[in-house]
């Protein structure tokens, strides 16, 4: 069975050493090509927009293929946030069975299912008698395309 693991990259600060960088006052197509300095909006400040609660977030690099449905793929940087109470149809890294994961949360009456993006796998059941612990809600995730 394929599962997708998260490596704790370490926690979020207060500061940050990254400038406010121009954002682009549109949406941006994947289709042809804009002359979009004609359209720069206002600075864009990455850790502002990504981290609400600082102290109460952390990073984490996702490992395996099997939430690349949902668009997490193995690398991916994973902004992870402990102060959200994860709701049902969240994106959260769990600690099961000793191991830490990034799994979709979807809650049932008696049971959780810690569900993948891969349809060929089946979800997680976890009953109210097993160890389940919420690390956090993800609320963003970062990858990397230049290749060097």
């Amino acid at each position: 069975m394929s599962t997708s693991s998260a490596r704790v990259l370490g926690l979020s600060t207060l500061t940050s050493t990254i400038p406010a960088l121009p954002l682009v006052g549109m949406r941006v197509t994947c289709g042809f090509p804009s002359p979009a300095d004609d359209f720069l909006g206002e600075d864009l400040d990455i850790t502002k927009r990504c981290i609400t609660n600082p102290v109460a977030t952390f990073f984490a690099e996702a490992e395996g293929d099997s939430m690349i449905g949902f668009g997490i793929h193995p690398g991916d940087t994973l902004v992870v946030d402990r102060s959200i109470k994860a709701q049902d149809g969240d994106i959260a890294i769990v600690l099961w069975e000793g191991g830490l994961m990034v799994k979709k949360l979807r809650f049932r009456r008696h049971s959780v299912e810690l569900v993948s993006g891969d349809d060929q796998l089946a979800p997680i059941h976890v009953t109210e008698d097993s160890e389940l612990q919420v690390w956090g809600v993800v609320t963003w995730s970062f990858r990397k395309h230049l290749r060097r």
